[in-house]
């Protein structure tokens, strides 16, 4: 576990390579108990022995951090994109934006594409014709805790929910009876002693991807298809058409019928990979230390950019659903914290800044989003985040704009209840797996018990709910809903939460 707030070591070797000097810096605390990383930059700055090109909060090199002459992506007032180039001291200058800068990605005179507005709204740009894309106009209604968010949720108090209502609930959910027998206890669908990479759901049944094979089942756990991996599979996404399987040097890409449409080579191993608009896979590598980020085009697997480096900014990825970003956690330091990054038109990756609190509440990877486009985060804790705000910008190389602000409680958790599990439904709801947080951790996440949730947003209330046992989990490896048999699915490592994890069981349960 790396401490922030207490110190940081660092390395920096001659240009010879022969005297290497070890360094241990500790700094005071900022803002609620955070080290800020501007402080080691500064504290760089003093040696002459310098810090090499690493860069803290940011996509591309930090300021004070960056190489002469060197350029990168920035985001300009109008929304259009620009060039930000790095001044002979060592800092970026002002984002140039103008249509003739060679640089900057050019669009078609007069169409139109959806754009996220500084305050959570969605909008439209219009592309001019000069060839950049005018001002983000801002035509969804404010994502206030009020009013709604831009995606028709309205929030309110909440309201009683009755056993008739729960039924239409479940019905107005699911797009397909798969006739599968209401309520009953979990059915598995795939056990096993390896590990779970990932699972989705496709109208033939589930998609799951183990380390060495990508089997398909139907939802009684039968195989109809599968494919054997020649590596180690090591990150998977899912957009409803593509299926990109990264292996250890390989991306597969794959479609629903799990026939392969093309195998392309990796600049780094994916840990973690998410599919954004424009079918773009992006690869996160494990390294949490200069971390680039791979951007592959889908379904010809061929590469796109590698993006700037970015330092601890966490390793998980998420896709913002809607938009054209994704989410990192912080998991392996403390305090732990939400980023927010945007694939650019011209896949270049900035980074929009993170949650201010740094520290004030737990953060977790168990996350969900309200909205689509998503306008907010719901935290393990039930903390409502609102995403986009007046501070939540990319203007800068560095993206240090406030963002995942808070708007509220969900208050759908009981005294002692923390979620271990979360996806979306819909716009509007949620799926919830709860468990108690009182007393020692047993052996067993869901040993005395767990609770599945379908939980509405707009009224904060738990629509209906399931609860099941069991005897081995280690940890929720994934959260999918059914819209065909209007389940949740369930994966999760099997084992006593503190040794070595022993296999994997997926289920689909009924709530």
């Amino acid at each position: 576990m790396v401490d922030r707030r207490d110190s940081l070591r660092s390395s920096a070797a001659s240009s010879s390579g022969a005297l290497r000097v070890q360094m241990l810096f500790r700094v005071g605390t900022a803002k609620g108990g955070r080290m800020r990383f501007e402080r080691w930059l500064w504290l760089c700055a003093a040696f002459v022995m310098g810090c090499g090109n690493s860069t803290f909060g940011a996509g591309q090199d930090a300021a004070a951090a960056c190489v002469s002459g060197s350029q990168f992506s920035c985001v300009c007032d109008r929304g259009r994109l620009g060039v930000s180039t790095c001044l002979p001291s060592g800092q970026f200058g002002v984002c140039q934006c103008t249509g003739s800068n060679p640089t900057v990605p050019s669009c078609v005179p007069g169409m139109q594409v959806a754009c996220a507005c500084t305050d959570g709204r969605s909008g439209a740009q219009r592309c001019l014709s000069d060839g950049v894309f005018d001002r983000c106009e801002c035509t969804g209604p404010t994502p206030t805790m009020d009013s709604g968010v831009d995606s028709g949720v309205a929030f309110d108090a909440g309201t009683p929910v009755d056993a008739g209502s729960a039924v239409d609930a479940r019905s107005a959910d699911a797009t397909t009876d798969v006739n599968l027998p209401e309520g009953g206890p979990p059915v598995p669908v795939s056990v096993g002693t390896d590990r779970i990479v990932d699972v989705f759901v496709i109208e033939a049944g589930l998609v799951i991807v183990r380390p060495a094979t990508v089997v398909v089942v139907d939802r009684a756990g039968a195989q109809l298809r599968s494919w054997t991996a020649p590596r180690e599979i090591t990150a998977a996404a899912f957009d409803g058409t593509w299926l990109a399987i990264a292996d250890r040097a390989m991306l597969n890409v794959f479609d629903t019928s799990l026939t392969m449409t093309s195998s392309t080579t990796l600049r780094d191993t994916c840990v973690t990979a998410a599919i954004l608009p424009g079918q773009r896979f992006v690869c996160g590598p494990a390294s949490d230390w200069d971390r680039t980020f791979g951007v592959h085009q889908l379904p010809s697997g061929a590469a796109l950019a590698a993006s700037g480096r970015f330092t601890y900014q966490g390793t998980p990825m998420r896709r913002v659903p809607g938009r054209d970003d994704f989410t990192t956690v912080t998991t392996n330091l403390s305090p732990s914290d939400i980023y927010l990054k945007r694939l650019m038109l011209d896949n270049s990756i900035v980074s929009f800044g993170d949650s201010p609190y740094h520290g004030d509440f737990p953060v977790t990877d168990v996350y969900a989003f309200i909205g689509d486009p998503a306008t907010h985060v719901v935290t393990h804790g039930g903390i409502l985040l609102q995403i986009y705000g007046p501070t939540c910008r990319g203007s800068t190389p560095a993206g240090t704009g406030a963002c995942f602000t808070r708007d509220g409680i969900l208050g759908t958790l009981s005294t002692g209840q923390t979620f271990v599990g979360m996806t979306e439904i819909n716009a509007t709801r949620l799926i919830g797996i709860t468990a108690p947080t009182a007393g020692f951790p047993p052996d067993s996440l869901c040993a005395s018990g767990c609770s599945v949730q379908r939980i509405d947003a707009t009224t904060r209330s738990v629509l209906s709910s399931s609860t099941f046992t069991a005897a081995s989990m280690q940890a929720i490896t994934a959260v999918r809903y059914d819209r065909w048999s209007d389940r949740a699915v369930i994966a999760y490592t099997l084992g006593r939460r503190y040794d070595p994890p022993t296999g994997h069981r997926v289920e689909l349960l009924s709530f």
